[in-house]
């Protein structure tokens, strides 16, 4: 910093952090002098604050801020290498306030860098102690004391014989969590035409208008347009109408216009990176995601809001038989229709629900191909219809390899089904001694192999009924029923299981006759054998079951409830997969397929009903399963 403005200040060259208001204004000019390179551009205005020092303190600091703003000006009006760095007003002056300790800066210097509400108290108070002290010095304290008595919101304010304490009257400002920049400038303003208005009646008019003057003046030279504009708002009398459109000369407003299209240009500027860095990003992203879609081995459709087709992938092109450049509408409508006439597009979507899709689960083309067919809508924000996607599965393969499973297990089932129940038989007479008496350790000992061929035959019978199912080949002989009579023969065969464990079966259903259903006798009495089996074997001794029979609606609804191990929460999801078994069943009860729930829900679900359970691991499980009630 030059000689002038240090001795100015009063400042030593070696400190290095502000102990004093004077240090403060001393650290700033330093900061702003150090962001120029070409040092002929400020040192006529460094000269001119050099000419201030024999000002008194307070006048010297209000004559020195104009500076502040002249010094400013230029720098954001270059650009390196005659400054440092290119500015914007904010990131100029956020700067200083990293750099300068701004609390310790003398009120008019502090106010500039000051946000908006709290840059206006400091503005207003500044300035509004002027009129204090001439109302002071012209009417004496009691009288400057009078004039704020009628004003509620002064009631905080102290008056000395120095001016205004606004300490107590700042901290119920701040306290306010609604505190905002009208409020502020609507207390101001009353309490500056408080005073205006008293001097016009102690003294007169031209007095008044004279000290508004002279105040309006001082803030005019020192301030920029923002700042004089905020002080207009609250400046009592005429002269705030006449000075708003008279205190930004030409000069000024082309000024200030420059600086306003040079911060855009540079905000403008980062605008576009940001664009440019954002939009590289989304061609990226776009380019894998056409990887991803021509990849697939799934093809796709994709349609927007108004049924257009707006995307179509490699694989459906090829199902669709396609070339590469046919990708006009009517040529991919045409080719799907031609394919799959039995599902018309709009007749598919109509079928199409709120998070839940239309699924064609096989479209079989005899010797060609299979295929799955899925519609699908995709909702925006606003939870409308924004897309429409027909998603195309080949499932041809996965088919083929289903049949060949089903064909070997039937084959492997029936080969072993012959020599198990030959097997069954030798045994039966071995045991009954029809060849021989037998001693009582025999006698166990066969009794054991012939309950061990039985659970072989019912694991290939299971086998046989899950493929059969699974194959569509399971026979149905629908009749009506009385379902009361299923289950009465179910749980006559069942007695001796229960009894073995001392497992009390009670059996509940509504009063008086109950509906016949329009079932599959034989496959409705293996639904309830499997389940009541598995409420049996999975319940300890002493154990309770309970069996439940009403109508409801168009469905005779029955429920098996046990007081058995229960099924763990984290495994029920797979409870009606084929093969599968609970942990804790398994380390119950180690024999078992994981076929017996597969083939109830498959056979409920045959017959038009449905299939569902509650459970809780170590208390127990409750199945239900409804059945059409014959008409």
């Amino acid at each position: 910093m030059i000689r002038g403005v240090k001795k100015l200040f009063s400042i030593s060259a070696g400190r290095k952090a502000a102990k004093s208001s004077e240090e403060a204004v001393e650290m700033l000019f330093s900061f702003i002098e150090g962001v120029v390179n070409d040092r002929g551009i400020i040192e006529p205005i460094l000269k001119k604050i050099d000419g201030l020092r024999h000002l008194p303190f307070e006048e010297r600091m209000l004559a020195s801020v104009r500076s502040v703003f002249i010094l400013e000006d230029l720098i954001l009006k270059n650009r390196p290498p005659v400054v440092k760095k290119a500015y914007t007003k904010e990131s100029f002056r956020r700067e200083i306030a990293d750099r300068v300790n701004v609390s310790l800066l003398p009120d008019v210097f502090r106010l500039i860098f000051l946000d908006k509400i709290a840059q206006a108290l400091c503005l207003y108070e500044v300035f509004l102690n002027d009129y204090a002290k001439y109302a002071l010095k012209n009417l004496g304290i009691e009288k400057t004391r009078l004039i704020l008595l009628g004003e509620p919101l002064a009631k905080t304010l102290k008056v000395t014989d120095k001016g205004l304490d606004f300490s107590e009257f700042n901290s119920r400002i701040y306290e306010n969590e609604r505190v905002n920049l009208e409020g502020v400038t609507d207390i101001f303003r009353a309490l500056y035409a408080v005073f205006y208005i008293a001097i016009k009646k102690e003294q007169d008019d031209k007095r008044a208008d004279e000290l508004n003057e002279k105040i309006f003046k001082k803030v005019r030279d020192s301030y920029d347009y923002e700042i004089i504009s905020g002080f207009l708002e609250v400046l009592p009398g005429g002269e705030a109408e006449n000075q708003r459109l008279t205190f930004l000369t030409r000069e000024q407003l082309a000024g200030e216009v420059k600086q306003r299209t040079l911060d855009i240009a540079l905000e403008k500027q980062k605008v576009d990176e940001k664009v440019k860095q954002r939009t590289k990003q989304l061609e990226e992203e776009k380019n894998k995601l056409d990887f991803i879609t021509e990849n697939m081995l799934e093809g796709a459709i994709l349609f927007n809001s108004a049924m257009k087709v707006v995307f179509v992938n490699k694989k459906c092109r090829e199902i669709l038989s396609l070339d590469a450049n046919d990708n006009v509408e009517n040529d991919i409508l045409d080719a799907y229709a031609r394919i799959f006439p039995e599902y018309p597009i709009a007749d598919s979507f109509e079928k199409v629900s709120h998070g839940k899709m239309y699924v064609v689960p096989e479209v079989d083309f005899g010797d060609r191909r299979i295929f799955r067919l899925s519609f699908a809508a995709l909702y925006d924000k606003k939870d409308e219809k924004a897309n429409y996607l027909i998603w195309i599965e080949d499932i041809t393969e996965v088919k083929q390899l289903d049949r060949r499973k089903s064909e070997f297990i039937s084959v492997v089932a029936h080969q072993l089904r012959t020599p198990l129940s030959g097997l069954k038989w030798t045994i039966h007479m071995i045991a009954s001694g029809d060849l021989g008496p037998l001693s009582a350790d025999q006698k166990i000992f066969l009794e054991k192999c012939y309950d061990s061929n039985e659970r072989m035959i019912t694991l290939v019978n299971d086998m046989l009924g899950a493929n059969r199912i699974e194959s569509g080949k399971f026979q149905y002989n629908f009749l009506k029923i009385d379902a009361k009579k299923i289950l009465n023969g179910v749980l006559f065969d069942m007695r001796q299981e229960g009894a073995r464990k001392n497992i009390k079966i009670q059996f509940e259903s509504e009063s008086g006759d109950v509906p016949q259903v329009y079932v599959d006798p034989d496959k409705i009495r293996q639904v309830m054998q499997n389940l009541i089996e598995n409420s049996i074997k999975y319940t300890i001794k002493d154990g309770f079951i309970k069996i439940n029979m009403k109508k409801k609606e168009n469905f005779m609804e029955i429920s098996v409830r046990d007081t058995g191990i229960g099924i763990p929460k984290d495994q029920q999801k797979n409870i009606f997969t084929r093969f599968f078994r609970g942990k804790n069943a398994v380390a119950m009860e180690t024999d078992g397929t994981g076929l017996g729930l597969f083939i109830v829900k498959n056979l409920v679900e045959k017959h038009g009903g449905k299939v569902w359970f509650e459970s809780e691991e170590n208390k127990g499980s409750t199945f239900y399963f409804t059945l059409p009630v014959a008409e």
